[in-house]
């Protein structure tokens, strides 16, 4: 390929990802501030009450994952039930919830490591976000909730399982206290701008 050929794909890439970055920055506009104010609360929710997120947040993917595989072993019952591999994603989906559900504590810990991946990803995430804004006035707190995430990271995978239920409703708290005050900030530069 040549040298010309490869800087105008490079260039229609950027434009590219610059369009998808606008229109994220659009759609969280729309509704930026009811879903940050929201998140806002459900983060001091779990600063203050962290193992009740932590316990809470089990609950709800056990129930997530119990009632996936249901839907899926009633998809199974009507597609294909003589089929052995058509049971083996309900059974998994199912034998996970009842796990998670039996054993919170465990799952807990686990939950926390999973947090951990997470927040390593969404840190990657925030940061290409924020280079991607880097036009826009909101750039600078998508970079701050990008290290943010990546310091709660490390912070679990050290303190890993100790402290797994305070680590996962405290640091769950935070990042939704993050990711509602970026929402907010970004509702507000994007209502003066267009005002």
């Amino acid at each position: 390929m040549s040298e010309p050929t490869t800087v105008i794909n490079t260039s229609l890439k950027n434009a590219q990802l610059n369009e998808t970055a606008d229109k994220i920055n659009s759609e969280l506009t729309q509704h930026g501030l009811f879903i940050g104010i929201l998140l806002l609360l459900l983060g001091s929710l779990g600063l203050f009450l962290p193992t009740i997120l932590s316990v809470t947040t089990n609950a709800f993917i056990g129930a997530t994952l119990f009632v996936g595989g249901i839907l899926w072993a009633v998809y199974s019952i009507k597609n294909d039930p003589v089929k052995l591999r058509s049971w083996f994603k309900p059974a998994i989906l199912i034998i996970s919830a009842v796990m998670m559900l039996t054993f919170p504590a465990q799952s807990i810990d686990a939950l926390a490591m999973i947090l951990a991946v997470y927040l390593l990803a969404d840190a990657s995430g925030s940061f290409v976000l924020a280079y991607l804004s880097r036009h826009h006035t909101n750039w600078l707190w998508m970079g701050v909730n990008g290290l943010t995430s990546l310091i709660i990271s490390v912070l679990i995978i050290l303190n890993w399982p100790k402290i797994s239920a305070w680590i996962l409703g405290v640091y769950i708290g935070i990042s939704l206290i993050f990711d509602g005050v970026s929402l907010i900030i970004n509702h507000f530069d994007k209502r003066k701008l267009t005002s």
